[in-house]
C-alpha cells in the first residue's frame, strides 16, 4: 500500500509543481492525462496511506516500535519525495531515498517483522534489491531529462 501511495503522491506532486505535462514521456499519469482529478487523486492517496495504516496495527502488533518508527518514515517521506517545499526528489536525492526505503528498509523490515531480529547478512542482502529499484530510477530520469531540465526539476540526470 506505502508503493500505490508512493505513485500516487509523485503524480499529484509532480501534476501540482508543473513537471508532469503534455510533453512527458513514458506511462501514463493520471492528473496530466485527466484520468482522475485533483481531489480524486488526493483521497486515492489518503485511502492508501489509511489502508497501510490499518494494516500496520497489525505488523506493529508482531514487530513492535521498530516497525512502528518504519511505517511513519515511510510515510512521510513518501510525501516529501515530490511534495513539501523541500522535496529531495526535485533536489537530486531521490536516488538516496529510494535506495533506503526500497532497499534497506524494505527488505530488513520485512525480515524483521517475520523473524524480530535482524543481522548484516540481511542488510548485505537488501542491497542489491536497493540497487535495482534505485537503477530503474536512473532510467525513468534519464528518459525524463528534458523535461524536468525544462520544469526546474533537479533530479540527479539533470544535475
Amino acid at each position: 500500500m506505502l508503493q500505490i501511495a508512493a505513485n500516487f503522491a509523485n503524480d499529484y506532486f509532480d501534476f501540482m509543481k508543473g513537471s508532469d505535462t503534455i510533453e512527458r514521456v513514458g506511462p501514463t499519469r493520471v492528473a496530466s492525462s485527466g484520468l482522475l482529478k485533483l481531489n480524486e487523486l488526493k483521497i486515492g492517496l489518503l485511502l492508501t496511506i489509511l489502508i497501510a495504516l490499518l494494516d500496520g496495527l497489525y505488523l506493529i502488533y508482531v514487530g513492535g516500535l521498530p516497525i512502528l518508527l518504519i511505517g511513519v518514515s515511510s510515510i512521510i517521506f513518501l510525501l516529501a519525495y515530490s511534495g513539501g517545499p523541500w522535496a529531495f526528489g526535485y533536489r537530486g536525492l531521490g536516488d538516496f531515498f529510494v535506495f533506503v526505503f526500497f532497499g534497506l528498509i524494505a527488505v530488513s523490515g520485512t525480515y524483521y517483522v517475520q523473524s524480530l531480529s535482524l543481522n548484516l547478512t540481511v542488510l548485505i542482502a537488501s542491497i542489491p534489491s536497493g540497487v535495482l529499484i534505485t537503477a530503474i530510477l536512473v532510467v525513468n530520469n534519464f528518459r525524463d531529462y528534458e523535461t524536468d531540465k525544462k520544469t526546474g526539476k533537479r533530479t540527479l540526470a539533470v544535475l
